[in-house]
């Protein structure tokens, strides 16, 4: 049997294996990409089947992937990725029972406080934490106070003090920004590079609004109940975003983790690639776009736009249009009022609609001819196709979907 699959599994680990090399040699951080090219390896495998299918074509010679290499391969490059490029990977979300894979790891320090002083020409706070958490909150004071706890780990106690001693958080007044970064001291395990986790409690002045503007590597933010001048703008790799309380326009990326923005008055971008993202309360727009995960959208003023590739769309009460976007998942809308035009799409998955009784809205949906389709409203129902129009007709609802139809009343 001729076993696909082989060489691609070879590839990667000479890809991995090539670039670690290039980290250790030249000081760089370029296996770390490697993790954004990811749909590369379907791609590698893709063309392996194409050329030996072409290359074998005696019936006799069957064809199977191998599963086995394919899986080893890619176990390993991602651990020795995880591993070198982002210190003390941040498990924590992986949890199975009472065990939690988590980095809080090795021996503790209380690195004590920190306060900032902010005046009136401070518009613009930017953060700098790559390896551990950050957690903002408001108080009652006059500068920015900082708590920070370090952790070292796969050291021995004087070699963690040494580590610990050369690590600092440091300031710098810019004119009108506050620099902030958590510079940890870099130490190496069998040749490998390191940096202490800094998991840092921030508290700023409640009557104080800046501008805020986040980098982390590895760790999840939290932000509740701060006051904030136009944006807020949050950026991780491996790392959760909780924001929630805050009257600012809200950018959040992540490449692995969950967003979850609340209570928020202004507009929200919220981008995730493996993580779902969740959006409540919000007096705004709302543009949600994640790989992997599923997308909640509860109770939005403004305008949705929900895409998603492998997830299901769950939306409540969003007031003006929607769009929603899935190859791989269910998609379900709410809403007590229809205050814009829809527009819906899944490949593998139905479609369901709750529509006000009153609303007035022209339909046209399709699905697989030999799907269920499902309305509550006088609308015409045929082999994979609605359409229809209530009252006025004035809202555009358009759906497509390879699976079924429902329709509700509201």
């Amino acid at each position: 049997m001729i076993k696909v699959g082989k060489y691609t599994a070879a590839l990667i680990l000479v890809a991995v294996g090539s670039l670690l090399l290039i980290d250790l040699t030249t000081n760089t951080e370029l296996s770390g990409e490697l993790i954004n090219w990811w749909p590369a390896v379907i791609i590698l495998l893709g063309t392996e089947y194409l050329i030996l299918s072409t290359i074998y074509r005696d019936p006799d010679q069957k064809m199977g992937f191998a599963i086995g290499s394919l899986i080893l391969s890619l176990v390993l490059s991602v651990a020795v990725i995880s591993y070198t490029t982002f210190p003390n990977f941040n498990f924590s979300f992986m949890q199975f029972g009472n065990i939690s894979f988590s980095d809080k790891s090795g021996k503790s320090y209380d690195m004590g406080p920190i306060d900032i002083p902010v005046h009136g020409k401070h518009t613009k706070v930017h953060i700098l934490n790559p390896n551990g958490e950050i957690e903002i909150n408001s108080g009652d004071v006059d500068d920015i106070h900082i708590a920070t706890t370090l952790y070292v780990s796969k050291l021995k106690n004087d070699e963690a003090d040494e580590i610990a001693a050369e690590s600092e958080v440091y300031f710098q007044d810019n004119g009108s920004t506050i620099e902030i970064e958590a510079k940890g001291k870099e130490y190496s395990i069998f040749g490998i590079k390191q940096k202490p986790r800094m998991d840092m409690i921030i508290t700023v002045p409640s009557q104080k609004a800046v501008e805020y503007d986040i980098d982390m590597t590895n760790g999840k933010l939290t932000a509740s109940d701060i006051a904030v001048k136009d944006n807020f703008r949050v950026n991780t790799t491996n790392g959760g975003i909780r924001i929630s309380h805050i009257q600012a326009e809200i950018n959040a990326h992540s490449t692995n983790g969950a967003v979850l923005v609340e209570n928020i008055s202004g507009d929200v971008t919220l981008d995730t690639t493996n993580g779902s993202i969740t959006a409540i309360d919000v007096d705004g727009d709302v543009f949600a776009d994640t790989t992997n995960g599923k997308i909640i959208a509860t109770r939005v003023s403004g305008k949705l736009e929900a895409d998603t590739t492998n997830g299901s769309i769950n939306v409540t009460d969003v007031l003006e249009e929607i769009t929603g976007d899935t190859t791989n998942g269910k998609i379900t809308v709410r809403s007590a009022t229809l205050g814009g035009d829809w527009e819906l799409e899944t490949t593998n998955g139905g479609i369901e609609i709750y529509l006000p009784e009153q609303a007035n809205f022209e339909i046209k949906g399709s699905a697989s001819r030999h799907s269920t389709i499902h309305s509550d409203f006088p609308l015409e129902i045929s082999k994979g196709e609605v359409i229809g129009s209530v009252g006025s007709g004035e809202h555009e609802i358009t759906i497509d979907t390879n699976s079924g139809i429902s329709i509700f009343k509201h």
